[in-house]
């Protein structure tokens, strides 16, 4: 009971969260060069960690550009390159903040666009654009349609009624598509003819570059509007859409069982081409201009191509973890690096720990530490006793891929380690979010049906409590006789949160800190409660030093005749300022 209930606590402790690494994907029109902004960076360089453009040929892959011409924007991305490939453009953020009022800060962002034609110096414009497939038009804010190669510009009416006015297309006769997902309006523009309003709410569009046809969003649905015949008709559930140049193809994601996954379609046919069938979804799909090939980023940060022409797929990027929380800072005690789709079934070890687990290692300034368990979203490891927690010295971590061979790698993350920074360990429970995992003396867990008694020995576990006595080694389980005793002091006291100002209702005696035994990088503290739990379901441990706090909830048995001794434990709490 008591492993299983840690092992889920150090889940918690350690969330995972996904967020797309690989984005803003470009092709040319046969699909043969492919362009995206990235953090990571090719594996063995030092490439910065910013977001940087990286383009994809026959030849390999290849850094396009790492810094935007000016040098102040700090932030590139959102690649674009014309069907022929002759034309690359990217843009450029940074930020202003300035005071705006009496002790206020306004942060204001800019966009500049990039355009880069051959050998020639790069072209920036102040504002962020849609450049057309021939790349001589830009759809830039205003809104207006610039010419690249003259440099005139041609200002386009505004709507009568305007919300939240969107550049989404610019075709290479100049045909133009505006999105107003306030209004819920698109507007389609060329100068000869004028400006037509299409009824589509809530919309996100793109428009083929022969202008007849325009697939927009509204809700979950995506639909396909004729532009000849003016119908509108509905395509499928979806989004992320892109279509070929003539508009007989076109790419988009859309759910299986919940799961984004990609899909391809020719104008016309049914059924649809199930692309991927990823566990772990998909985050955007590009199709090239002449409809054959579809490049499909997937949320594990792999890099798909599908030659519809032929029906080959190549998985031209692996999988590649990206940590985007990296926990845990005490050696001897419990790390976590989180990332998305590490496996697909959790693998856990027993001690004493290997230092690779389903083919991934997590590196401590370039020396693998003891794993624990990998799941799904998270590699658990030891810090290692004898890592330094140094002052202002920080340790890298990088975790390592089953991939012998990886394209790219995500740049080290750092940490600053401490000689103790206690943290329990925590369960879900409803009442007040989370609960310390805790246990009788029978080795039962403290749950809401369980509560702590009055007076009652139980067992709080945490981790970050520091060295020991006697040593134990790394990857080693702790000893049950003799314990490994906590040598820092810690205490603690229970303390009653109700409507009112918090109540002490006394110290924690505690009765011994030492390593959990059979565990590794867990501690176990086993505490006597007051004679009084107080009145309510939940009580408050508070662990405090001059150099520490670890605070937590701890399910208690309510004083005889509490209103709360036979109320529903799900009963809302308030919580304390920590």
């Amino acid at each position: 009971m008591r492993t299983a209930v840690l092992a889920a606590a150090v889940w918690l402790c350690f969330p995972a969260k996904i967020h797309a690494q690989i984005t803003g994907m470009a092709t040319t029109d046969d699909g043969s060069v492919l362009y995206f902004s990235t953090p990571f960076r090719l594996t063995g360089t030092s490439e910065p960690a910013t977001s940087k453009i990286y383009a994809y040929d026959a030849s390999g892959f290849r850094l396009y550009v790492d810094q935007f011409p000016n040098p102040y924007n700090t932030t590139i991305g959102h690649p674009w390159v014309s069907g022929d490939g002759s034309v690359v453009a990217y843009t450029g953020t940074y930020s202003l903040t300035n005071i705006c009022g009496f002790m206020e800060e306004c942060t204001t962002v800019y966009t500049q666009t990039a355009v880069e034609r051959g050998a020639s110096p790069p072209a920036v414009l102040n504002e962020a654009a849609v450049i057309g497939a021939n790349g001589r038009y830009a759809l830039i804010p205003g809104p207006a349609l610039l010419d690249l190669t003259t440099g005139s510009q041609t200002a386009i009416p505004q709507p009568a009624v305007v919300g939240r006015l969107a550049l989404d297309s610019v075709a290479s006769d100049g045909t133009v598509l505006l999105s107003d997902s306030v209004v819920g309006m698109l507007y389609v523009w060329r100068q000869d003819l004028g400006m037509r309003q299409i009824a589509a709410s809530n919309s996100s569009a793109v428009m083929n570059d022969a202008a007849t046809a325009i697939l927009y969003t509204s809700g979950i649905t995506l639909y396909l509007y004729d532009l000849a015949s003016g119908a509108s008709s509905i395509f499928a559930n979806g989004s992320g859409q892109s279509i070929s140049r003539d508009g007989s193809w076109a790419a988009f994601v859309s759910p299986v069982n919940g799961v984004l996954q990609a899909w391809a379609v020719a104008a016309g046919r049914v059924p649809f081409l199930q692309l991927t069938n990823d566990p772990f979804g998909v985050t955007s799909a590009v199709i090239s201009g002449n409809g054959n090939i579809v490049y499909v980023a997937t949320a594990t940060n792999a890099i798909l191509q599908f030659d519809l022409a032929v029906g080959i797929a190549t998985q031209i990027v692996a999988p590649t973890p990206a940590p985007v929380l990296v926990s845990g800072n005490v050696p001897g005690s419990l790390g976590s690096v989180s990332a998305v789709g590490l496996v697909q079934q959790t693998v856990t070890a027993t001690p004493p720990l290997p230092v690779s687990l389903a083919g991934y290692q997590v590196l401590l300034n370039g020396a693998p530490a003891p794993l624990v368990s990998i799941s799904p979203s998270a590699v658990t490891y030891q810090i290692p006793w004898e890592t330094p927690a140094i002052a202002f010295a920080p340790t890298t971590i990088q975790l390592k891929t089953p991939d012998a061979s990886p394209v790219f790698e995500a740049v080290p993350s750092s940490v600053f380690l401490r000689p103790f920074l206690p943290e329990f360990l925590m369960t879900p429970c409803v009442t007040v979010f989370s609960c310390i995992v805790a246990t009788h003396a029978d080795g039962s867990a403290v749950t809401s049906d369980q509560p702590a008694a009055p007076g009652e020995t139980v067992n709080l576990f945490a981790t970050g409590l520091g060295a020991v006595s006697p040593p134990v080694a790394t990857g080693a389980a702790a000893p049950e006789n003799p314990p490994a005793i906590v040598q820092h002091p810690f205490a603690c006291q229970l303390v009653e949160y109700g409507l009112g100002a918090p109540y002490t209702l006394g110290d924690l005696r505690m009765l011994a800190t030492e390593l959990t035994p059979g565990e590794v990088g867990t501690y176990r503290v086993t505490v006597q409660l007051p004679a009084t739990t107080g009145s309510l379901a939940t009580a408050f441990v508070n662990c405090q030093g001059s150099d520490y706090y670890a605070p937590g909830w701890l399910f208690v048995t309510p004083a005889p005749g509490s209103p709360f001794g036979s109320a529903p434990r799900s009963m809302t709490r308030a919580r304390p300022e920590w």
